[in-house]
């Protein structure tokens, strides 16, 4: 896949942002204390910067998520903080994805503890759980990569791949990606073997972030994790992209098994998610993601090049269903769907109006 064959080796081959390289690089080798906070949208390379910085600086590179569960977080994070590194090279700790944290009490003591270099990434420094954390920190904003920038490394690839385009097709992909080259790459290896301004244009317009509509197309073309992760950070609420893959798996897929797969991965991550509102455990919501999203996106053989329409979830139930309709649609037994027959009827109001 074109995002994984032109992920940079080195920051030399990195596109973009080439200051701001410049700068975690010269912080990472000046380190004495505090941390580095890497802000900016997504797309641009926060994450990846950091392991080629390791990379050209030789140095080991210790890398976990705020997501991870707090007591894993912690112990393995504050552990790794004050042991040496393997074969004595030196190491660099990253946390990605700040803004899941649920406090930020472990972060503030690791940075204070810790023997080697603390990087933190973030896509909005200014939410209120990390005001503390703030004050620690070193902060270096990344910029949306520039139209021009993405439109010369696309045409590198395609003439590279032998893809055939149109330079004003580039120049859309480039408008519509919105500053984000690894979206771009999903577009381009979603139009090939063949980029036209035609096609191109029929892939619709990144500028608002909270699209559903590009959100669920990013889940249904993609062909790796990689690609589907993409999804997961451009959604608030991935329950109720759960609900649009739902309904939208037999509009972009063909074949029986990777439909009947789909579904399955599907069903898998509902489970999930009743029991985190069962029993109110939202630190499962990421296994949930992980099976929805990126079991949905493994599940087909081939991503298709053509535009697919997209449909709105249609309601569950309908005003006049029956407890027996309910129950078999909800698997639950009737009695329990009988404990929630106010809310059922008020429903039912609302759907008559």
């Amino acid at each position: 896949m074109l995002l994984q064959k032109y992920e940079p080796r080195s920051l030399q081959e990195f596109v973009g942002n080439r200051q701001q390289t410049a700068e975690i690089l010269q912080w990472i080798k000046g380190w004495k204390k505090g941390a580095l906070m890497i802000h900016g949208p997504p797309g641009v390379g926060k994450s990846l910067a950091v392991k080629l910085a390791a990379k050209e600086l030789g140095l080991e590179l210790l890398q976990r998520h705020a997501n991870d569960q707090a007591d894993v977080l912690k112990e393995s994070v504050l552990k790794a903080a004050q042991q040496k590194s393997l074969f004595s090279k030196g190491k660099i700790l990253l946390i990605d994805d700040l803004e899941q944290l649920d406090s930020s009490k472990h972060v503030v003591e690791l940075i204070k503890s810790s023997r080697f270099p603390v990087v933190l990434v973030a896509s909005n420094p200014y939410d209120m759980k990390l005001a503390a954390l703030r004050n620690y920190c070193k902060m270096v904003k990344f910029q949306k990569l520039r139209a021009d920038e993405i439109a010369r490394f696309l045409k590198l690839i395609c003439e590279t791949e032998g893809i055939k385009y149109e330079e004003a097709a580039l120049k859309q992909l480039c408008r519509t990606s919105n500053g984000d080259i690894r979206a771009a790459l999903m577009d381009l290896e979603t139009l090939k073997p063949e980029v036209t301004l035609r096609n191109a244009g029929e892939l619709g317009d990144r500028g608002k972030e909270d699209n559903i509509f590009e959100t669920v197309r990013l889940v249904l073309k993609a062909t790796s994790i990689q690609s589907a992760a993409l999804a997961v950070q451009n959604s608030e609420r991935p329950e109720i992209v759960l609900a649009w893959l739902e309904e939208n798996i037999l509009n972009e897929y063909t074949g029986i098994e990777e439909i009947a797969e789909a579904y399955d991965w599907l069903s898998k991550a509902d489970i999930f998610y009743s029991r985190i509102i069962r029993r109110q455990s939202w630190s499962l919501q990421k296994y949930a993601n992980a099976l929805g999203f990126y079991g949905v996106a493994l599940s087909k053989r081939k991503a298709r090049n053509s535009f697919v329409q997209y449909s709105v979830p249609k309601r569950r139930f309908k005003a006049g269903s029956t407890e027996e309709d309910l129950a078999s649609l909800l698997h639950v037994s009737r009695r329990r769907i009988g404990l929630y027959r106010p809310l059922i009827k008020s429903l039912e109001e609302k759907i008559k109006r």
